[in-house]
């Protein structure tokens, strides 16, 4: 069941924590509009770790240190990480609880406010692989920000489609979006309608340049705010 609170949506969109305490929206936008920037540079000569024939983790390892690598050069003051690893101490019996590894995870420089945010990566194919991807993308990529895995201290992430060519894009983009809002997939994804009743919002009202944003409830974890998800789609090949 869609959890149909529209004003939920719009708390995400207007928070304090992103107008006044924030120049967090440009800093993530500018961060963003980098990092889809520097893949298309990178695909007018692929070295052979992109290739969409490699490792989806060959392929997000490579793309996280060169964009850590040129993140200077384009202005970018922060830090790129990639495989980082998330966990937590447990007071109570002082051990350390791993909740696994992030693809590559972006840290500002900024001390106030703090920026940290997440982008997790899937490969999305067109079939016969096409629904067994699309599910991957949302059991093992968008539930891991529901669930708090990932992006249990922020408001935001991003999910990043990684496609074999730019032919491949439309159809790809168009059945992702439309499993997304299966009513069951909805359910287990809790996601929150905006004001227009939408779950899928193309383009994002966050973030313009993401092909749709999605907003996910997180009620099931003890202080853990909502989450807004940028979606974007690479495509390899120049």
């Amino acid at each position: 069941m869609t959890m149909a609170i529209p004003s939920r949506y719009d708390a995400i969109l207007n928070d304090n924590k992103w107008d006044a305490a924030f120049g967090r929206q440009a800093s993530v936008q500018e961060v963003l509009n980098y990092v889809q920037h520097h893949w298309s540079e990178l695909q007018t000569h692929p070295a052979p770790d992109l290739q969409p024939t490699k490792p989806e983790p060959t392929i997000t390892k490579y793309f996280a240190i060169s964009l850590r690598t040129n993140a200077r050069n384009a202005g970018i003051t922060g830090y790129f990480i990639p495989e980082n690893h998330v966990a937590q101490i447990n007071a109570v019996k002082q051990e350390l609880e791993s909740r696994g590894r992030t693809d590559v995870t972006y840290v500002s420089d900024s001390i106030n406010p703090p920026l940290e945010f997440v982008l997790e990566f899937k490969k999305l194919k067109l079939k016969p692989s096409a629904k067994s991807s699309r599910l991957s993308y949302y059991k093992e990529g968008v539930l891991r920000f529901v669930n708090g895995i990932y992006a249990r201290e922020a408001e935001i992430g991003f999910m990043v489609g990684l496609i074999t060519s730019k032919a491949d894009k439309p159809e790809i983009l168009k059945g992702l979006q439309q499993g997304i809002q299966n009513p069951d997939m909805q359910s287990m994804l809790k996601m929150i309608k905006d004001e227009d009743g939408k779950t899928v919002v193309a383009p994002g009202h966050r973030f313009t340049t993401c092909h749709f944003e999605t907003a996910h409830g997180r009620d099931h974890i003890n202080n853990c705010s909502d989450v807004l998800l940028g979606h974007v789609m690479l495509c390899h090949g120049s």
